[in-house]
C-alpha cells in the first residue's frame, strides 16, 4: 500500500493525498510535479527510476488508511541541472549493491544497448545453434553462439553426461563451424574455463590467446582462438 509522502523531496512543498501534482518512483520516493519535470527531468535521483504521477485513494478508502506525515527533504540531492548536461556532480548517488533491483539491471543494459547500436552494426550480428536431439525429443546436447562479419563466437558447448567421450561433442563443434563457414566466417573463438574443456579444443586447432588466473583452486579463464586462412 503507497504511503502517501506528504512533502516533495526536493523543495518541501505540501502534497496532501489529494494532489495531482505528486511524482513517485518505484520506491515512493515523492516529489511535485515542478520538481520532477524541471529538475530532475523525470528521473528520481535516489533509484534512477521514472518518476510517475501518484494515484489519488479514494476518500473512503482515506479514512481507512490514511496518508503518511513521514517528511523526507533531500535538497541537496535535487539541485537544477543545467539543459542538456545532466545532474550536477553533487546531486548524483552512488550504491553498491550485492543483488541490484532488476530495474536498475535493466536500466543499464538498455543504456549501453542504445549507445552500441548507434556506434555499431549490432544488427548483424547472427545467432547460430546446432542441438542434438534423440528419437524422442529428448535433448542430448548443443552448440550456441553467434558470427558477426568474419568472426565467430562460441557462448556454450554442452553434451549430457552419458554421450560424452563418444564423439558428440566434436560433431556439434564441427556442424557449427562448418555452418559458420557458410557465412563466411574464419575467426573462430571462444572462452572456457581450466576445469571445462581446454584440450578439447585444443586437439581441434584452437590456441589460448589470453588466461586468466586468480579464481579458487587455482581454475583458469581462457580465451581460445582459431583463425583459418
Amino acid at each position: 500500500m503507497l504511503q502517501l509522502r506528504p512533502t516533495c523531496e526536493c523543495c518541501d512543498r505540501l502534497l496532501p493525498a489529494s494532489s495531482r501534482d505528486a511524482r513517485i518512483c518505484s520506491f515512493e520516493c515523492t516529489f511535485c510535479a515542478d520538481c520532477a519535470d524541471t529538475r530532475l527531468r523525470g528521473i528520481c535521483p535516489n533509484c534512477g527510476g521514472e518518476l510517475v504521477r501518484r494515484p489519488i485513494r479514494p476518500e473512503a478508502e482515506l479514512a481507512k488508511f490514511p496518508a503518511s506525515t513521514e517528511r523526507v527533504f533531500k535538497p541537496k540531492g535535487c539541485k537544477a541541472t543545467s539543459p542538456g548536461l545532466g545532474p550536477t556532480p553533487d546531486s548524483i548517488v552512488v550504491e553498491t549493491f550485492d543483488s541490484a533491483p532488476t530495474s536498475l539491471l535493466q536500466a543499464i543494459d538498455q543504456g549501453l544497448e542504445d549507445h552500441n547500436l548507434s556506434v555499431a552494426p549490432l544488427q548483424d550480428v547472427s545467432p547460430l545453434s546446432v542441438i542434438a536431439r534423440d528419437a524422442h525429443g529428448q535433448v542430448l546436447g548443443g552448440a550456441v553462439g553467434r558470427t558477426w562479419g568474419g568472426c565467430c563466437e562460441l557462448l556454450q558447448l554442452w553434451v549430457s553426461k552419458d554421450q560424452r567421450s563418444r564423439g558428440l561433442g566434436t560433431r556439434l563443434l564441427q556442424q557449427f563451424e562448418n555452418a559458420a563457414r557458410t557465412r563466411r566466417c574464419t575467426v573462430f573463438y571462444l572462452t572456457t574455463l581450466s576445469y571445462q574443456a581446454p584440450d578439447f579444443y585444443k586437439r581441434r586447432g584452437y590456441s589460448t590467446a589470453a588466461e586468466i588466473a586468480g579464481y579458487p583452486d587455482d581454475i583458469r579463464k581462457l580465451l581460445m582462438l582459431r583463425i583459418e586462412a
